[in-house]
């Protein structure tokens, strides 16, 4: 497949290439995955490489009270660490850029497990993206948009640690076309903040 796309793509070739598997950890065999995809990708291709994982940081109540997990199935930044450095130890050389997904993490936890991982990253040479989740998952109904505060907060809180934040989803959450009122309105909040932070 990774051979037939790009003899299609021609001259008129992506930017680089994304590696789907959204994963917390090294487990399910992804390592394996991801070293295999990635090495073919690399026989044919030099454009970078992005993977967009998650933090399993945040608390799930029922995963207590079904005795699951008494943690409620978060991850310490310790073990997120733990976890990641096997990872990036195998895959650094191969992927360029790492994007953590910034909602599955407690708002409040971000910016601890955000410079964490972007330390990790960068000292494997894979530099350090965030992945800005424009739908709120803390409400009933799954997923309207996020309230613009907690967006720009984080926004504010990774910038110290990343080099480029991108997001899931425009087209639904965030663009100026949604039928969701409330995206058109949380597109001007962002172009606000980003006029903003440009004015001297």
């Amino acid at each position: 497949m990774r051979t037939e796309h790009w003899s299609r793509q021609g001259i008129a070739r992506p930017g680089g290439w994304y590696l789907s598997h959204e994963t917390p950890d090294t487990s399910k065999r992804i390592l394996d995955i991801h070293t295999s995809l990635a090495e073919e990708i690399r026989k044919v291709s030099d454009l970078p490489i992005l993977i967009s994982p998650f933090f399993d940081g945040r608390f799930d109540p029922s995963q207590v009270s079904q005795h699951l997990d008494p943690a409620g199935g978060r991850r310490s930044v310790e073990e997120h660490v733990e976890q990641w450095d096997e990872y990036f130890s195998r895959l650094g050389g191969l992927i360029d850029f790492c994007a953590f997904q910034d909602g599955t993490v407690e708002m409040l936890d971000l910016e601890e497990y955000v410079r964490a991982s972007a330390e990790l990253a960068r000292r494997h040479g894979v530099e350090p993206w965030s992945n800005l989740e424009s739908f709120d998952r803390d409400v009933p109904m799954k997923f309207p948009p996020i309230d613009s505060r907690k967006l720009l907060y984080k926004l504010e809180t990774v910038q110290p640690y990343v080099s480029k934040v991108v997001t899931f989803e425009f087209s639904h959450f965030m663009s100026p076309n949604s039928m969701w009122p409330s995206a058109r309105m949380l597109y001007r909040r962002y172009r606000e903040f980003v006029a903003s932070a440009r004015t001297p």
